[in-house]
């Protein structure tokens, strides 16, 4: 069984050996004892009592450190998001479109778009990605945690793409009849609507 008295004793003596000129001056200081003194003295005596009346003890270490981030961890987010993407496509059910036109309604499609390219911008430097997710944050505060990113990219795969291979499509139709007309030939409403759906089905827009 573990004596307090000793251990209170062998302490003491530890102290009083100490070799350093800085702690010696400060045993021969003085002999007032302060509050602060006093609180230590007591949390001593409690770790004490603690130990002597448990039979097993765990310590616990924790050691933190403030560090601006490596490159690393700038591969770490890129995963991150990657996996947020992923467990994005294999939820989504037919919800879907009722969640698009609430995020529709929260942000614009610009807004989406400015967000994902600042987010996704490449260092040519490094070939990695430029920004942390903190960065991103602060310069669109609008959005509320960061697989809002993923959501935004989902969206503008679905929509904003669309909207390209709409324009892409007009543009060969247009090109068509202009090519049609240059040979003189007779243009129909069905073949502006063939030329349309052969070009919807090279954009694989098939609706």
């Amino acid at each position: 069984m573990i004596n307090p008295i000793n251990v209170a004793k062998v302490f003491t003596d530890r102290a009083s050996n100490l070799s350093s000129s800085t702690f010696s001056d400060i045993l021969t200081s003085g002999n007032t004892i302060t509050n602060r003194e006093c609180e230590v003295a007591e949390l001593l005596c409690g770790v004490l009592e603690s130990i002597v009346n448990c039979h097993s003890h765990t310590f616990e270490i924790e050691t933190t450190l403030d560090h601006e981030s490596s490159e690393s961890e700038l591969i770490n987010e890129g995963d991150y998001e990657n996996e947020v993407e992923e467990t994005i496509d294999s939820e989504w059910s037919e919800v879907e479109d009722d969640e698009d036109k609430a995020l529709c309604k929260e942000f614009s499609l610009d807004y989406m778009t400015r967000a994902v390219n600042f987010y996704d911008e490449i260092n040519p430097n490094t070939g990695k990605r430029k920004r942390r997710w903190e960065t991103v944050k602060r310069n669109f505060q609008r959005i509320p945690h960061q697989t809002y990113i993923a959501r935004f990219r989902h969206y503008l795969e679905r929509h904003g793409t669309k909207k390209q291979k709409l324009d892409k499509i007009d543009d060969y139709v247009f090109d068509m009849f202009d090519r049609a007309r240059e040979s003189v030939l007779p243009v129909h409403d069905i073949d502006l609507r063939r030329w349309a759906l052969k070009k919807a089905m090279d954009e694989s827009l098939h609706n």
